[in-house]
């Protein structure tokens, strides 16, 4: 009887350490949000890149959906900056920090507002042809 339970347990203690393991392999998370203009209108296919905390250098880059939510997955725990954008619309910066062993961080709303664009002046010219 004790032989069973003796092999039993040395049966069961490798599994139980790689699923242990593998819990703790995961730590990484995914960054998500939406994008609106101040407005509140949706804003599809606005570029959201994630850039290191201190390097600025870009780490990932997607897209905002047609329904202007954007999902970021395999961020690993650390301090980054997520810069969102969009034609026509003055740029957001904002930091995050991802913590170990956090599976989600969440940006909420993200709203980009009209870029004011002035322009320096308008030369028309015309043909005394054109008629």
């Amino acid at each position: 009887m004790i032989k069973t339970i003796i092999l039993s347990a040395l049966f069961m203690l490798p599994s139980l350490s790689i699923n242990l393991s593998a819990q703790t392999l995961k730590s990484e998370a995914t960054v998500n949000g939406i994008v609106k203009t101040s407005e509140g209108d949706i804003l599809a296919d606005a570029t959201i890149q994630l850039l290191d905390g201190q390097s600025r250098i870009i780490k990932k880059l997607v897209l905002s959906g047609q329904d202007g939510t954007f999902s970021i997955s395999d961020v690993p725990a650390g301090n980054y900056v997520v810069c969102i954008s969009y034609v026509g619309f003055e740029p957001i910066y904002k930091a995050i920090t991802v913590y170990p062993e956090q599976q989600i961080a969440n940006m909420g709303e993200n709203i980009l507002s009209l870029q004011d664009t002035m322009l320096e002046g308008i030369t028309i010219y015309a043909d005394e042809d054109d008629k």
